[in-house]
């Protein structure tokens, strides 16, 4: 349940996800719980308060996603058919990807987009690499979110 956690957290955090969604989420894992001695307190505390109490890294079981996760949250939830957040995903993909490791696909996408946004300025090339590389990506970016997510 706790990677579970941190994977809507993470969602909040980069605003995929709403507090109401955040909420939804820990109410679905509550009444899924087998008995109240399952139920960790944090989770009472997350229906009650929402995700901000959360945020600022006190409880040491919250953990920032690594950028493979976090790049398959964005990636799973951008309309490839709204050019406007496509732009968004590959602004934040263009910083998210930066000093991570080269030999993975979600980085190298990065490292283009960062190259055509910034070294070119040209959106347009930057939008176009997104539409024609995140197809292929996108099997593998669920295959990760299902694994946490169980």
């Amino acid at each position: 349940m706790i990677d579970r956690a941190n994977l809507m957290l993470n969602a909040w955090d980069d605003q995929l996800a709403s507090a109401d969604e955040v909420r939804a989420w820990a109410e679905a894992e509550l009444a899924a719980a087998p008995d109240a001695a399952s139920v960790p307190a944090w989770l009472l505390d997350l229906l009650r308060d929402g995700p901000d109490r959360f945020s600022d890294g006190s409880h040491s079981w919250r953990k920032r996603a690594d950028f493979r996760v976090r790049f398959a949250l964005h990636a799973t939830r951008v309309d490839l058919g709204d050019r406007a957040a496509v732009e968004r995903f590959g602004r934040w993909l263009a910083g998210a990807a930066m000093g991570e490791d080269l030999e993975a696909p979600e980085v190298m996408l990065g490292y283009e987009v960062d190259h055509y946004l910034d070294d070119r300025r040209d959106v347009d090339l930057a939008v176009k690499c997104i539409h024609e590389s995140l197809p292929s990506l996108l099997p593998r970016c669920r295959a990760a979110l299902q694994a946490i997510l169980g």
